[in-house]
């Protein structure tokens, strides 16, 4: 090998480096380098071109010695020609890179660069702030990035997962942590994590080895944000959430970032679904049961199917009469204006604002009301001429509802429903669920289990066709429901509270209703205060209104009342063994239900009347008398 030789404290060139022609970069200004030939000559002359900004100190200490010095004081390539003995010339080119001069300062502010948008260096590295890393990053020459403090990752904050993605995961340790602006969770790279790709949970490296996972964990700055929205269609789980337009897709993503379950949650939150939704509704947020509490409510919205007028009222009278309006411009049928079975709410009069279902049609033009309920005063109204009103559907859920934990979770606006079934299975402790203007359609065995506050239904329509509504060890309370009835409504150890009226009707072609109101079980249904238990169209024969069994009670209360029309029953009440049914006096009045026989009550396989109480069946423990 022949050629220039050109050595510095930093860089090392040997006889196998050497070449004729030749290039060799490392070298940096204010190094000394010292410049030979090999192999070896009788006489030299050493000559040099220089770049722009070189200043006359950089030159070569001689010209014709065998060995000479030079000291680069600019960054950029300096040409060194060699002749050998009058006739061989060789020539090397240095790549210098400058050397900063260090000064002390405050600070460095550096623009915001993509990534793609620095050029890579010829020498050296880059220096800038990645807003794809949202970090300090190096470009080299061959175009890659490197974020800085990427060894520990300990500076390293990332957007998204898109850029977690391009994360250099191969020079990062294994349990490497990258904090993500996005979603405010801590992400961790496992190398030998096969996990399922996910998208939000499990990402995967830039290298293809291994996963960044996320560490799930609440962030304070998501359980102060009181308003989110989710929507199924548009929208992210990268997103805030805090608007329709920010909305996220899941309310799985909604619960991993404010559940904590050493931190119960102390705002009262609205989480609005801004589009149909399908997916479980798992609540796992625990709340503050004392000031200054918290909530979640559920809301879905309203969209008006048909709007009217009322030109006649029929109004409610306990014991004889379902209330019902007319409205005379309805083209053809409520059912065929898409009204039935929906929410209608009066928008004028005395009454704006409240609520009821539209049942079923009694007359031409003529719609039954299950009551328009107002949630402030908790009442029940009746419509009146001249009100206008809108019917509207109901955003739908399509999925199960599970609470677990100390959780104080409030459904509105809402319809529930489940082609493989839906279960309300609602673990309580200490805590409470609500529905108001609800559709929930039961078709599965439905149950709420534990609780110490139970649940409360306002408003709501209840699909009982082809499933109990069963209450195991929980408190519930029923304020101006409809129930469309094929099988009962149950107490199974739990309590039942009916302190306000609720219509039970049998659903057309539906089976016939066993006993729409049933205590078992040591389950206990209360109807009190001006509580009323309405029981609307016809049932075969061999069915019951009230059925208690298995140590189960039920007891009518006060001014409350169980009454109905138009139904056919072989008994009204039927006391099983252990079963005890109180009434309230008189009977005449707390009980009045035609179609009933005139034996009225079923005891232990022995039929008696109610003028007969009080009845008891000692051999059976079942019991029905006034209190």
């Amino acid at each position: 090998m022949a050629g220039i030789l050109a050595n510095t404290a930093s860089v090392t060139m040997t006889v196998g480096d050497t070449s004729p022609v030749n290039t060799f970069a490392g070298y940096i200004t204010d190094e000394q380098a010292t410049i030979s030939v090999t192999p070896a000559g009788t006489s030299f002359r050493w000559s040099i071109s220089k770049p722009s900004g070189s200043s006359g100190r950089a030159v070569l200490s001689g010209t014709t010695a065998a060995s000479v010095l030079f000291t680069p004081d600019v960054g950029g390539f300096y040409v060194i020609t060699c002749t050998v003995d009058s006739t061989t010339e060789y020539r090397l080119t240095l790549g210098v890179t400058q050397v900063a001069i260090s000064t002390t300062v405050e600070a460095s502010r550096y623009q915001p660069k993509t990534n793609a948008s620095v050029v890579a260096p010829p020498l050296g590295q880059a220096l800038f702030y990645s807003s794809d890393l949202s970090s300090l990053a190096v470009k080299n020459p061959d175009g890659s990035v490197d974020a800085i403090g990427a060894a520990t990752a300990s500076l390293l904050a990332v957007a998204n997962t898109t850029a977690l993605g391009t994360v250099d995961d191969a020079s990062l340790n294994d349990g490497s942590v990258v904090s993500m602006l996005s979603v405010k969770n801590l992400w961790f790279l496992d190398k030998t994590s096969a996990l399922s790709i996910d998208g939000i949970t499990v990402i995967a490296t830039n290298s293809g080895t291994g996963r960044w996972v996320r560490m799930i964990q609440s962030n304070t700055a998501w359980r102060y944000q009181t308003g989110w929205h989710i929507n199924q269609a548009t929208g992210n789980d990268e997103n805030d959430g805090s608007t329709a337009g920010t909305a996220l897709a899941s309310h799985e993503e909604f619960q991993r970032r404010v559940a904590d379950e050493d931190q119960p949650l102390s705002v009262n939150m609205v989480v609005t679904f801004d589009a149909n939704y399908v997916g479980d509704i798992e609540n796992t947020v625990s709340v503050m049961q004392v000031a200054p509490y918290g909530s979640i409510t559920y809301q879905g919205s309203r969209t008006v199917v048909y709007s009217g007028s009322v030109t006649g009222t029929n109004p409610w009278v306990t014991g004889t009469t379902a209330g019902d309006l007319t409205d005379s411009a309805v083209p053809v049928s409520f059912a065929a204006s898409g009204a039935l079975n929906q929410l209608c709410i009066l928008t004028s009069g005395a009454n704006s604002g409240t609520a009821a279902w539209l049942t079923l049609e009694s007359a031409p033009k003529t719609v039954r009301h299950s009551g328009f309920w107002n949630e402030t005063f908790f009442s029940i109204n009746e419509p009146s001429i001249g009100d206008t009103y809108d019917v509207v559907e109901l955003t739908t859920i399509t999925g199960k509802i599970t609470q677990v934990g100390d959780g104080y979770s409030v459904f509105r606006n809402l319809s529930f429903l489940s082609p493989g079934g839906f279960d309300i299975q609602v673990q309580i402790f200490g805590g409470y669920v609500g529905f108001t203007f609800c559709s929930i359609d039961c078709n599965s065995m439905n149950y709420a289990g534990g609780g110490t506050f139970g649940h409360g239904f306002f408003c709501c329509r209840i699909d009982c066709t082809s499933a109990s509504l069963r209450f195991f060890n929980a408190d519930c309370s029923f304020y101006a429901n409809w129930f469309l009835t094929g099988l009962p409504l149950a107490a199974s150890g739990g309590r039942v509270n009916v302190p306000a009226r609720n219509m039970v009707q049998q659903k057309t072609g539906a089976a016939a209703v066993g006993a729409p109101l049933r205590a078992s079980s040591g389950g206990f249904v209360e109807v009190v205060l001006a509580g009323q238990w309405v029981l609307l169209g016809a049932a075969s024969a061999g069915n019951r209104a009230i059925l208690c069994e298995n140590y189960g009670s039920i007891r009518v209360t006060s001014s409350a009342v169980l009454w109905g029309a138009g139904n056919s029953y072989d008994y009204a009440v039927e006391v099983k063994a252990g079963g005890k049914l109180n009434f309230a006096q008189p009977v005449a009045t707390r009980f009045q239900l035609p179609g009933a026989t005139v034996n009225d009550v079923l005891i232990g396989g022995t039929a008696s009347a109610f003028a007969g109480l009080p009845v008891a069946d000692l051999g059976q423990a079942a019991f029905v008398g006034e209190l």
